[in-house]
């Protein structure tokens, strides 16, 4: 046994088998770093496309905030759409902006906006809303 380690010992470089496991590792490793590098793009499109959704639903509510009380209803509500940009990164999405009077409070004004974000990469659609109220400005009673 002494003789058989001190041959191996004495023996330069490495058997095929090591070069084969060690090739093998090192072929996992870069499978998992592709893999993961590829989920990070696709996640970081992903958080864009959101990102993007969110201020065009900003946006619209800002203009609602802009217009006031007597600027907002249903006909200004109908002619809100969808950034171009939004439409290139996420085909199919739908926009839904609606604007009702709220119950029990003369004078103020409900705008939702609803953004349906569709996308190869989730077989559901997300959703983002957001809401604001509409009232008469101060001092003009409009």
């Amino acid at each position: 046994m002494v003789d058989a380690m001190s041959a191996r010992a004495s023996r330069k470089g490495y058997s095929l088998l090591e070069c084969l496991l060690v090739l093998g590792a090192m072929t996992g490793l870069v499978a998992m770093a592709a893999s993961t590098a590829a989920w990070s793009v696709r996640e970081s499109r992903e958080t864009t496309i959101r990102i993007a959704g969110a201020e065009a639903l900003a946006n619209i509510l800002e203009e609602a905030r802009a217009e006031g009380f007597d600027g907002v209803d249903t006909a200004w509500a109908g002619s809100r759409s969808l950034p171009e940009s939004i439409k290139r990164m996420a085909p199919g999405s739908a926009l839904e902006v609606t604007v009702t009077l709220v119950p029990g409070a003369p004078g103020v004004k409900l705008v939702a906006a609803s953004l349906e974000l569709r996308s190869a990469n989730h077989p559901q659609p997300r959703t983002i809303r957001m809401s604001t109220i509409v009232g008469p400005r101060p001092g003009t009673g409009t």
